[in-house]
């Protein structure tokens, strides 16, 4: 329902027709004792007290952290770091962009402590004199509506104090302004109504403040006869929450257990009438002292409770020209400015928000004081700027294009290895949006985790000395090999320490078998888990080099292997010189469910082919292979999710060439030659909300060569010395689409599109000298590495040493 001025005026007009002097006296008398904002006896001011001169005035500081904020300005008065401003000052909060407005009495619009709206209405003389000729009386004559201005929006500017949201604009209307006036007669007196309200949010006002109202005891039970016929008011300040405003009204200055009689009556009107609809809303602040106790002047929330709010409102500074220097006073008058500037800082930072949102925002971040919840004496606490300025509810990334929320905490990427220390450039502001749509930027650029640089020597070890197993030959066409892990035997001691998750994991397991035999003279087979492909069609080509355990830069090889990979190979002897092997592998990366990082939970699925020529040389061979790997949710074993969603599969063809050779016997060993080199070519597909919108057909590079020596030193050792560099993505860029601002016309974020690269900085090359000797039930290994560029980072180099003894019992 809408309802126009001179409706909401009937309702005035009503009561008149009983206690019509009466009820004209009762606005004379709410407009001095409750626009004054006094706790004291006196009804026609505040208690103001001066204060010390200023310093020099100097431009208002910049900063980042709340200290920097808390100027001599700031620290006038105790109120703004009550609600904690600074908090959101040093967040960028300032008011900028906001319009508040005020109906109130005496406004000194040439006063430059506060940035007055152009549009500002100052008093008209005819309306004051026709209210005193009316009703006998004097209008009020002090500066209240300046005193209320400069709390909630007086200028950061070295002089005196400044408001809650000092960058804030001030739509000002004194009441006998006569904005928007039109007539109505009842028992032959014509009304001179004045809608401020509606003015005030017509003209850009999002949050009005109201520091007049009447209670219970300004009922006059014989009211003196009333002088002329014709008197001037204005409209129920309802009208601002009609037009889709938010109202904010002092809630009284009589110690009493409800909010003035007035706010009551205001939101009866506004619940009677639906004005919710207009998505308006209406609050009332009560007055707490420094020690953040109900100030003894100040009415209760009651039965108001559910839209209460209390502030600072004892000893609060004001800026006017009766006291250039600083004043102070106290009364729910000056608690409602603070909430008004509050509303302010949020409406000016996000001017999509609707009156009843902002509302909402500063109820339920409030600071609970009194009874734990919302109660009759403090409704929901204390304003808090902090807790308002900072996301409410559900966080969600804003992506292009996304219809469901996509989770802030569940946005992560983990790199694999091939892609060093890549990482999306522009990630340091990112758009979130919390429950209302607010934007915040923060640096996400932190959630994407790069692999560690530094050799894995716990894994390494655990291949050499956890391993149990052996190799049968099962008749003349078949043999087997099966390899245990034994990790749980070395934790046995402690193993009363352990969860039930980690005795899980830690219990002995299979990490890989393998059979193979031959159905032919002319064929060749091989089935098992946990191998790569390559080195299980090594099985199957009969590679007379073997240099599984004797280098650490070996485990940096391959893109897809785990202990969970199955795998099925065969080979066709075509002639004495030409062997053709294929092969099928069936894995996955595997997660832990358990794991606290969402990304690191799911176990990932990965498929790969790969068909293989070896030629046959007197002395060694060569082989030529074509390849692909499907990866499922994953870039080179890379992982993702969420907002940061990399690919719901890649492809990846490979091409690779290897070689193998005897060299012959010197310096007393058996000599061997070996290399291979892979490439790659990858295509990835996404059809996930992310902010990253696809990956170009990219390059990826591996390659590697060893020279070898057995029997050099000691029947049953091997030595040897490597060059090599590891999986490395060549020329990958990705799209990335992320939100630069919120456009609030469209209601939406703009997002903005731009190819980075996700190539590391860096190609690690790594040089290694290894030995490995067997002497029964002992073994001892020993290796050097040097590497340049670890982990395909510039210019990080370093440099491992690995001595292991172990002896099987």
């Amino acid at each position: 329902m809408i309802l126009n001025p001179s409706r909401l005026d009937m309702k005035i007009m009503n009561v008149s027709k009983k206690y019509f002097s009466l009820s004209a006296l009762i606005i004379l008398l709410l407009f001095v004792l409750t626009a004054c904002g006094s706790s004291s006896p006196s009804p026609t001011r505040p208690s103001m007290t001066p204060t010390a001169p200023p310093p020099t005035p100097a431009p208002p500081p910049t900063g980042t952290v709340p200290s920097d904020f808390e100027t001599a300005e700031y620290n006038l008065d105790w109120s703004l770091d009550a609600i904690n401003a600074s908090e959101a000052y040093a967040r960028g909060f300032t008011g900028e962009g906001a319009i508040v407005g005020f109906v109130d009495f005496n406004f000194q619009l040439n006063n430059d402590e506060v940035d007055w709206h152009p549009l500002s209405q100052d008093k008209d003389q005819q309306w004051i004199t026709m209210y005193e000729a009316f009703l006998g009386v004097t209008a009020p004559d002090t500066d209240h509506g300046q005193w209320v201005s400069s709390i909630a929006a007086a200028r950061k500017n070295g002089i005196a104090t400044h408001g809650v949201a000092f960058d804030a604009q001030v739509l000002a209307v004194d009441f006998f302004s006569g904005v928007d006036m039109h007539t109505e007669v009842q028992d032959g007196i014509t009304f001179f109504v004045s809608d401020p309200w509606g003015y005030l949010v017509n003209n850009g006002a999002r949050v009005v403040n109201k520091s007049i109202g009447f209670d219970e005891e300004d009922f006059i039970p014989n009211p003196p006869a009333r002088n002329g016929n014709e008197h001037y008011t204005i409209s129920n300040a309802a009208r601002v929450v009609e037009l889709g405003g938010l109202l904010v009204a002092s809630a009284g200055n009589d110690g009493d257990p409800d909010p003035l009689v007035s706010n009551i009556e205001t939101l009866d009107l506004i619940e009677q009438n639906n004005l919710w609809a207009s998505g308006g809303y209406f609050l009332v602040a009560g007055s707490i002292d420094e020690s953040g106790n109900i100030s003894d002047f100040s009415d209760r929330a009651g039965v108001l409770k559910d839209f209460y709010l209390v502030a600072p409102g004892e000893d609060v500074a004001v800026s006017s020209f009766e006291f250039p220097i600083g004043g102070f006073g106290s009364g729910t008058s000056f608690s409602s400015p603070h909430i008004v500037g509050a509303a302010a800082l949020l409406f000016g930072q996000w001017p999509q928000l609707e009156a009843f949102e902002v509302a909402e925002i500063l109820l339920s971040t409030a600071t609970d004081l009194g009874a734990p919840g919302v109660d009759n004496i403090y409704g929901h606490g204390l304003l808090n700027l902090d807790e308002a300025t900072k996301p409410v509810g559900q966080t969600t990334v804003a992506v292009e294009g996304s219809v469901a929320p996509v989770s802030v905490t569940d946005s992560m990427m983990v790199m694999g290895q091939a892609f060093g220390d890549a990482s999306p450039q522009n990630l340091e502001s990112v758009m979130i949006l919390d429950k209302y749509d607010r934007d915040y930027y923060v640096d996400a650029s932190t959630a994407v985790l790069a692999t560690p640089t530094d050799l894995n020597f716990n894994s390494i070890l655990d291949l050499r000395r956890s391993q149990s197993g052996g190799n049968w030959q099962v008749n003349s066409d078949m043999h087997a090999s099966m390899v245990m892990n034994r990790d749980s035997l070395s934790l046995d001691a402690h193993r009363d320490t352990l969860t039930d998750i980690e005795k899980i994991n830690k219990r002995q397991k299979l990490r890989s078998w393998y059979i193979s035999g031959n159905i032919n003279k002319n064929s060749r087979w091989v089935m098992g888990q946990g191998r790569g492909l390559a080195a299980t069609l090594d099985i199957v080509d009969n590679s007379p080099v073997n240099d599984t355990g004797l280098f650490l830069s070996s485990h940096q090889q391959n893109i897809v292997a785990s202990s969970d990979n199955s795998f099925l190979a065969g080979g066709l002897i075509l002639d004495s010189r030409n062997i053709l092997s294929f092969g099928f592998m069936v894995g996955d990366y595997k997660g832990q469910g358990y794991h606290a990082v969402s990304v690191l939970q799911d176990d990932l699925a990965n498929y790969a082919v790969e068909t293989r020529m070896t030629h046959l040389f007197d002395g060694g061979q060569m082989s030529i292979g074509l390849g692909v790997i499907l990866e499922e949710k994953s870039v080179l074993g890379s992982r993702s999710s969420s907002g940061f969603a990399l690919a719901d599969k890649t492809i990846t063809g490979t091409f690779s060439v290897k070689t193998a050779w005897k060299l012959g016997t010197a310096f007393g060993g058996n000599w061997t030659f070996s290399g291979q080199a892979k490439g790659g070519l990858s295509d990835v597909t996404t059809n996930q909300i992310s902010l990253f919108n696809g990956f170009n057909r990219f390059l990826s590079t591996q390659w590697a060569a060893k020279l070898m020596a057995y029997d050099i030193f000691s029947k049953g050792d091997r030595f040897g010395f490597s060059v090599s560099q590891p999986l490395r993505v060549e020329n990958a860029a990705l799209m990335v689409s992320t939100a630069s601002h919120f456009d609030v016309a469209a209601d939406a974020p703009v997002f903005v599109l731009e190819q980075v690269s996700f190539s590391p900085t860096g190609r690690e090359i790594s040089l290694e000298a290894g030995y490995h000797l067997q002497q029964g039930t002992w073994s001892m290994s020993a290796n050097l590495i040097r590497r340049f560029n670890a982990g395909h980072r510039a210019s990080l180099n370093d440099i491992a040493v690995l001595l292991h003894t172990s002896k099987k019992f």
